[in-house]
């Protein structure tokens, strides 16, 4: 029997996990909900369908407002359901994810992809800009990866 002050399911122990509070807890528990869903449409479809599939289901909340807070506070719920999702979702999963939890609110930001060839040949990496900033995905992706899209 659990005690009356655990956490009862997976999205509880996840925003107590995280140290999350009220206002970042439904970010993150959409962000650990989307990254499956989205995982799963890459590998179905390509990049541009599920791009168009997610823009299809893009909604924005009414009252929400801009902020540097809202844009680093979302970035960083999408990282930390990543590194506690079942499984080890893709740097365009969380790109896809952080781009469309932004858009919601209103915040235009773009999702980049880039490759670099490398001793083991070439790899791919996605990062989100917003005005030229790179605010998910790592500060050096534009210096470390050739931008294809």
């Amino acid at each position: 029997m659990a005690s009356p002050t655990a956490p009862t399911d997976s999205r509880s122990r996840l925003a107590k996990l995280a140290g999350v509070d009220a206002v970042e807890r439904p970010v993150l528990i959409a962000a650990w909900c989307l990254l499956p869903l989205i995982s799963v449409s890459l590998r179905i479809l390509d990049y541009p369908r599920t791009r168009d599939l997610m823009a299809r289901f893009l909604t924005r909340n009414g009252n929400l407002t801009e902020s540097d807070l809202q844009i680093e506070r979302t970035a960083r719920l999408v990282g930390v359901a990543a590194r506690h999702a079942l499984y080890r979702p893709s740097c365009l999963s969380q790109a896809l994810a952080a781009w469309w939890l932004l858009a919601r609110r209103g915040i235009v930001t773009s999702v980049r992809i880039g490759v670099q060839r490398d001793r083991r040949g070439f790899s791919a990496h996605a990062w989100v800009e917003r005005d030229g900033v790179i605010i998910m995905g790592g500060a050096d992706s534009r210096e470390r990866y050739l931008p294809m899209l």
